[in-house]
């Protein structure tokens, strides 16, 4: 072998042998690289099951909440279902009860209504009798004088909460609507519209100088329940 072909083969080792350094070097930190991004691939990854796992761990805590509440207002539906229909049936008992209390207003009105013209019949034959009594000069058995029946024809269309209207005005004196509620026990509606039907039925007079007003018991009134109270 000759210098010349033996050069040329140096050379080439030595360039070959650069190659493969040069490739070495260059695989070697392609393979750091791949390690290196490996990692980081896995940290990324493991980083994102974590996220992932804590999203499904609030998503579960969210359905578990909506399922809660969902039964709680399942419940309360239920309830408020329960109460509606208990107030049903209150309303048509009360409609029931209501309806028989104006079957009974009726029927109690309509008796009233027939005993009224025996009412006026009865004190007109007692009329007759008081006078037929004075002209033979002897009082009928069981009629008073004419006070009396003056007073009863007075007071009959009064109810018995009326006339202890009248006596705790004739008792106590002058009084106003809340004083007399207070001791009738009644509602401020109720007594009001006592307090108006007397008023208007001339059974008592009306101060309006100061509120609230202040009602009196007419003297004709206070004659009559003193008559009343003589001659019972």
């Amino acid at each position: 072998m000759d210098d010349a072909t033996f050069v040329v083969y140096l050379f080439l080792f030595t360039f070959t042998a650069i190659i493969v350094t040069i490739y070495y070097k260059r695989t070697r930190e392609a393979s750091r690289e791949f390690v290196t991004a490996k990692t980081v691939l896995e940290d990324i990854i493991l980083s994102f099951n974590r996220d992932l796992q804590v999203q499904q761990e609030g998503m579960q805590e969210v359905a578990d909440r909506s399922e809660k509440s969902w039964s709680e207002s399942a419940r309360t539906i239920e309830n408020l279902g329960l109460e509606i229909l208990h107030i049903r049936n209150e309303v048509r008992d009360s409609a029931e009860t209501q309806q028989e209390i104006l079957k009974k207003f009726e029927f109690l009105t309509k008796r009233v209504d027939d005993l009224a013209p025996r009412r006026a019949e009865t004190l007109g034959e007692l009329g007759v009798f008081e006078s037929l009594g004075r002209e033979v000069g002897i009082s009928p058995v069981g009629v008073g004088p004419s006070i009396p029946i003056r007073r009863e024809q007075a007071l009959a269309p009064l109810t018995e909460t009326e006339l202890r209207i009248l006596q705790l005005l004739d008792i106590g004196g002058d009084k106003t609507a809340p004083e007399i509620r207070n001791m009738i026990g009644l509602t401020r509606e109720h007594t009001a519209r006592l307090m108006k039907k007397l008023y208007l039925g001339g059974y008592i007079e009306r101060r309006t100088t100061r509120t609230p007003y202040v009602y009196t018991l007419k003297n004709e009134m206070k004659n009559m329940l003193g008559s009343g109270e003589e001659n019972p």
